[in-house]
């Protein structure tokens, strides 16, 4: 996973297609579902809370936390609707819900078998994070691509830095599950 911007995670997440074994990623497989449902707990919102006061430290003037847009307005007030509420009461930066939108309808990649497809164009609010630092929050992180195209829009729109806070990161099982040893059998 290679991103041109700096990022932090919550949990890791492996998906359900590799279903490895480990109780933790089963756990955390539902916590991300849950998660896009906009469900997400107290201890989960304090955790956001603190990597983005870390961030900021004392100079929240110069900071802005901004939501990923998803493929329509209605599915991201539902996925970052409470966090959106819980970071606004109690950070001392500009929270932002409605910094970035799609402009049209963005379709899932697998209705067309292809990996990639830009279907959608994002507006940016400018004045949301022109001479800011941007924290950007989103649910999942696997290839870094979406993240990169956002940070870029971000940084055409006069954003001086950005950050990605994410829920969870995608990790495949041939990074988690332990390999076995086998011994090299040498011929003399």
């Amino acid at each position: 996973m290679k991103s041109r911007y700096p990022y932090r995670c919550i949990i890791k997440y492996v998906p359900s297609r590799y279903m490895t074994p480990e109780r933790w990623s089963l756990r955390n497989q539902k916590l991300v579902y849950d998660f896009k449902n906009g469900i997400c707990s107290e201890y989960h919102m304090q955790r956001f809370l603190a990597i983005c006061l870390w961030l900021i430290q004392d100079m929240a003037i110069d900071w802005a936390v901004c939501f990923a847009p998803c493929s329509s307005e209605e599915r991201s007030s539902r996925r970052f609707g409470n966090l959106y509420g819980f970071l606004k009461e109690n950070l001392p930066c500009d929270v932002h819900m409605d910094t970035m939108v799609y402009l049209g309808e963005k379709f899932p990649s697998y209705l067309w078998g292809k990996r990639e497809i830009d279907n959608g164009e994002i507006g940016i609010e400018a004045n949301h994070v022109f001479g800011k630092h941007v924290i950007l929050i989103d649910d999942v992180i696997s290839t870094g691509k979406t993240f990169n195209k956002v940070g870029q829009l971000l940084m055409k729109a006069g954003a001086l830095s950005v950050e990605g806070l994410f829920f969870s990161r995608t990790v495949y099982p041939k990074n988690t599950l332990r390999r076995t040893f086998k011994p090299q059998i040498r011929s003399m």
